[in-house]
């Protein structure tokens, strides 16, 4: 009696096997082509850093594409067929940027990128939002200090365009000592601020919120601004420390 598979089976079973599963010549995993409306890339990449609070930023989309979303920051533009869009007034800080495209009535998976803003070149005081619409709290950060003893910030609201009806200190400085922060008093157009690290061996340094302000609208347009005039820092010795740079809050209603 003969052992083993005669040829003749062998390549039957061959044949079979390529016809029934393509187990030998085909993985069966084939890529398949991406045709959704998407954006694939941008004029930067994901944590890039802008030295200018104001850039353009394109996009490339793919898909069949014909319109585009972007969404800053959690506010949403309207749909627009053009790939680039300028972003002025930036905050200083973190930012995360999403496109959304769509073809016809189709729209495809979302791309995120986050990028800094790193502008401001202290020592300085900044505000943050840097635009308001309705009543609502703005941030004032001291940027970029270095051995910084004391400082008293003055902030004014143009041509009473707004007034200032709060002040709540922020508990977040991490550095040696303690942030103290004492108001001259609410008014309706100006808030005096003086700030002072006790215990601060060399001061602060860094960049870190020293609290907010409640600012509320009384006009269609105007600005809250830190008075260059009256803000002042001292530094270990109490000598003065020139304030680089300014911010305001555009109010828009």
């Amino acid at each position: 009696m003969k052992s083993g598979i005669s040829f003749s089976v062998c390549v039957r079973l061959i044949i079979l096997c390529v016809t029934v599963s393509g187990c030998i010549f085909s993985s069966g995993s084939e890529k398949k082509e991406d045709t959704r409306p998407r954006v694939i890339s941008a004029n930067f990449p994901d944590g890039a850093v802008f030295v200018t609070r104001d850039t353009t930023i394109s996009w490339t989309g793919a898909g069949g594409a014909t319109n585009y979303r972007y969404v800053l920051d959690g506010d949403s533009s309207s749909w627009i067929d053009t790939t680039t869009t300028r972003l002025t007034d930036l905050d200083e800080g973190a930012h995360a940027l999403v496109f959304i495209a769509r073809r016809d009535s189709t729209t495809g998976p979302q791309k995120t990128l986050t990028f800094t803003v790193d502008a401001v070149k202290g020592p300085a005081v900044t505000l943050s939002p840097r635009r308001i619409s309705s009543p609502g709290y703005v941030t004032v950060t001291l940027e970029d200090v270095d051995s910084l003893l004391a400082a008293h910030i003055e902030l004014e609201c143009i041509d009473s365009c707004a007034r200032i009806t709060a002040f709540e200190p922020s508990e977040t400085y991490t550095g040696e000592g303690q942030l103290v922060t004492v108001t001259n008093g609410l008014s309706t157009a100006r808030l005096r601020l003086d700030v002072g690290f006790p215990g601060a061996g060399a001061g602060a340094s860094g960049s870190f919120p020293v609290g907010r302000i409640y600012i509320t609208p009384l006009t269609p347009v105007g600005t809250v601004e830190v008075d260059t005039l009256a803000t002042e820092f001292r530094n270990l010795r109490n000598g003065d420390i020139p304030v680089h740079d300014i911010d305001f809050t555009r109010v828009v209603r």
